[in-house]
């Protein structure tokens, strides 16, 4: 029986080594990191400007007078808020998340108040 629990033992710690090493040596992990993005006193969102990886989450918190609509860069430097045809949007008050697996920039807009500067820009590597 002692021999039996010994052999379990060392099967895990041989699968949670060569787990780790996999991932180690440049494996693809499923997960990425989490970021936060929220809307800060003076029409903005915080950050203004955020650079993640691919495979990484945002979460958006927005204040309950603000929304969040993706735009494409045209858009953005006009300072409208055409949405990007399939982009991603929140609507006023409303918490979400988005997971970016494309790399680029990616730019968003508060609807209510664009014209103020209340603007998002976020660069997936």
């Amino acid at each position: 029986m002692r021999n039996w629990k010994n052999l379990l033992v060392m099967s895990v710690l041989i699968l949670g080594v060569s787990a780790t090493g996999f991932v180690a040596c440049g494996g693809k992990t499923t997960t990425g990191k989490t970021h936060e993005v929220t809307t800060a006193a003076g029409n903005k969102y915080s950050p203004e400007e955020l650079t993640i990886n691919k495979g990484d989450t945002v979460n958006f918190t927005l204040g309950a007078t603000h929304n969040l609509i993706e735009t494409d860069k045209a858009t953005f430097d006009a300072k409208k808020k055409d949405p990007k045809s399939g982009g991603f949007s929140l609507e006023l008050g409303k918490k979400g998340s988005k997971k970016f697996d494309t790399a680029g920039t990616f730019w968003f807009v508060c609807g209510p108040h664009v014209a103020v500067g209340m603007r998002l820009k976020i660069t997936v590597k």
